[in-house]
């Protein structure tokens, strides 16, 4: 009787006179939830937090304790945990512990054997099952799926189904001599092809030794070309690397060659077993959004997503992938109908599909200060696809600032760090973004001149590099990529005070800022881009956009490009300073003369190789005769020291005198 009157009076405690409730993975829900007592499972500390009143008396609190908290089903929250302004629902880790809410499961009972000469540790994975999985985590980092080759990529040989339209992909290819180990794959053996801006996951139906053929039971994203790259995995015939693993569904066996230094009684091996870890549900249809609840050094991690067994989103049937940047893929912490939300000093790691997606009715949220890392998919998603024509269901007003998002890509190449849909008045300042194979940051998404909400957004700060070519993988796979990607963006949008470098397309467009189809009104101001392999600017084709006092240096093709003339103007050029060891300062489409329908004057030009220049196939002169660049000059522009990526023009540049203001510190 005693305990249950302390019990009660703690309880009496939390709820009246204390806003703060503690969960630890060692603790119980039939606890107190107080630090000594805490709940064991953060539905049971949420269910709590409804019965105290929003009364605007200060912030109420869930407390993680660190440590794993394993979950079966998506973590969910609603309508009703909203706070207000001055009473929020805050859900933060405890002083400097981490919390980790994970999506996976750790595998025990490992048994150490061989496999083809390989040594390996094998362990059978008890109910419930996933139905595929795409990636494992080994002592905190990512393990690849048995594949060949085991470093770089094969290439197309040659393509049996010659294609007319470039949008309609073939079922298979021929492979070279030496491709194939063997002609038994397995059940679940496929091919993933790299071409355009895209890659797909293709099943393999058939391999005909003879005809050096692959037959497939999906097609390919989009047409194939001879050279495209590709690779094979998830064929326990190819486990022959320390470091991979295969999972055969048949007998429920995880198989994995451990790294040297790894002990199989204390490695902590996670297989992710959600696809989410958070859903954050609002309905704004119903003018109910999810308001006033912050995340604050929260980790998010171990989800996983596949083609084939995805109870979500699903591509075009019998097509092996999606059409740009792998949008549809879910995230592992997913929001509808957000308003003045926030994420701060999270961590969004060990994800096998995108990280976090702010989609419908998401308006005025904060991502701030948080890392995403090791990510199969992408990073961020914000806003939609579609159009919405109701303001409830708009997303709009957002803030994602000083934020790390690096290695992504992982498993779902196309996808891209940042993106931004139909979505308007974003702010995204101050991050760095790094070692993604497509585009960094992404803002769309209308093809050309159409409605499109995309407007209003301001990029500005961030330091965007190693795009396309990973720090720890230099090939590039796939083309048609930006630094910054903008895709039919309105007016208002400013790109501004960025540094962009070591953007790399593999067949073409290694772009540092891409304004693509129907870009219009967009302002490019005061950024730095450096090393790209086709030039740091490019308008597809778009009106009325203004690129100044910009510096464009060393691209590897040419520096600067517009591909597609129009009857009206496509961009104002002025007081930029363009610099390269290439003499090719203007190029069309795949390098040949282009557009030259745009504005271009008080700019500095220089070639560290040639004093000929060219600008869309026309020398200094014949471009000068047509009305270009008429109070431009030809001259080096004295940067401190270009060599070691210091871009300062000197006191004594000639920018300077055709009106180009420094910032760079």
């Amino acid at each position: 009787m005693q305990k249950l009157l302390v019990l009660a009076m703690t309880l009496f405690v939390v709820h009246v006179q204390g806003r703060e409730i503690f969960v630890s993975p060692s603790g119980n829900d039939d606890g107190a939830g107080t630090i000594d007592h805490p709940f064991a499972t953060i539905v049971r500390a949420r269910d709590e937090t409804r019965k105290i009143p929003r009364d605007d008396s200060g912030p109420i609190f869930i407390t993680l304790r660190g440590g794993r908290y394993e979950l079966h089903e998506p973590l969910t929250f609603g309508p009703e945990d909203s706070g207000t302004a001055r009473s929020p629902l805050v859900v933060r880790a405890y002083q400097s512990e981490k919390p980790i809410l994970s999506g996976g499961r750790l595998v025990t009972g490992w048994k150490a054997g061989e496999l083809y000469k390989t040594p390996v540790w094998y362990a059978q994975l008890s109910d419930p099952l996933p139905k595929s999985i795409r990636a494992i985590w080994v002592n905190g980092e990512f393990r690849h799926v048995a594949h060949s080759p085991n470093s770089g990529y094969f290439h197309v040989a040659a393509l049996p189904d010659q294609m007319k339209e470039w949008d309609q992909g073939q079922t298979r290819f021929n492979f070279k001599d030496g491709d194939l180990p063997t002609a038994n794959l397995g059940p679940d053996a496929r091919v993933v092809t790299m071409t355009r801006w895209v890659e797909s996951h293709l099943p393999i139906a058939s391999v005909d030794v003879r005809q050096h053929l692959f037959n497939f039971n999906a097609r390919n994203t989009f047409r194939l070309d001879v050279n495209d790259p590709y690779y094979i995995e998830n064929s326990i015939v190819l486990l022959d690397q320390p470091g991979e693993w295969y999972f055969d569904r048949a007998t429920r066996t995880l198989f994995y060659a451990p790294m040297p230094d790894e002990q199989i009684n204390n490695a902590e091996v996670i297989a992710p077993m959600l696809e989410q870890v958070m859903i954050l549900k609002g309905n704004p249809e119903k003018n109910e959004p999810i308001r006033h609840v912050e995340f604050q050094g929260i980790t998010f991690s171990h989800t996983g997503w596949d083609f084939t067994f995805s109870q979500t989103t699903q591509p075009t049937k019998n097509v092996g992938g999606f059409s740009q940047a792998s949008i549809p893929i879910p995230a592992a912490v997913h929001g509808d109908g957000l308003g003045d939300c926030a994420f701060e000093h999270c961590n969004f790691e060990h994800i096998g599909d995108w990280a976090l997606e702010l989609a419908r009715g998401c308006q005025s949220n904060r991502v701030d200060r948080c890392r995403f890392g090791d990510l199969g998919a992408g990073g961020i998603k914000l806003g939609e696809g579609g159009i919405r024509e109701k303001t409830a269901d708009q997303s709009f007003a957002n803030r994602i600032t000083n934020c790390t998002l690096h290695d992504g890509g992982n498993i779902f190449h196309s996808a891209v760090a940042l993106w931004v849909g139909q979505s308007f008045n974003n702010t995204i300042a101050r991050n760095e973004i790094s070692d993604f194979f497509y585009s960094g940051i992404s803002l769309g998404w209308s093809w050309g001149y159409g409605p499109s909400l995309n407007r209003g957004n301001v990029v500005e700060e961030n330091h965007v590099h190693h795009i396309g070519t990973k720090s720890n993988n230099p090939e590039p796979i796939l083309s048609d990529m930006g630094g910054i990607y903008i895709l039919g963006a309105r007016d208002g949008t400013v790109v501004r005070r960025n540094t962009f470098h070591d953007i790399a397309g593999i067949h073409y467009g290694g772009w540092g800022i891409y304004l693509d189809e129907g870009s219009s009104n967009v302002l490019v101001e005061q950024n730095l881009v450096y090393r790209t392999t086709h030039g740091g600017f490019h308008l597809h084709y778009g009106k009325d956009n203004i690129v100044r006092n910009n510096i464009f240096a060393f691209g590897r093709d040419w520096e600067l490009q517009h591909s597609r003339p129009e009857d009206h103007n496509g961009f104002m050029f002025t007081r930029n300073i363009v610099i390269g060891e290439s003499p090719k300062m203007l190029s069309g489409a795949d390098g040949t003369p282009g557009a030259t329908n745009s504005e271009h004057d008080h700019n500095v030009y220089w070639c560290t190789k040639s004093t000929q220049l060219t600008f869309a196939g026309k020398t200094w002169d014949e471009w000068r005769a047509m009305g270009k660049d008429k109070d431009s000059i030809i001259a080096d522009p004295q940067f401190v020291d270009p060599a070691h990526d210091d871009f300062r023009p000197s006191e004594n540049s000639p920018a300077l005198k055709v009106g180009f203001v420094p910032w760079l510190k």
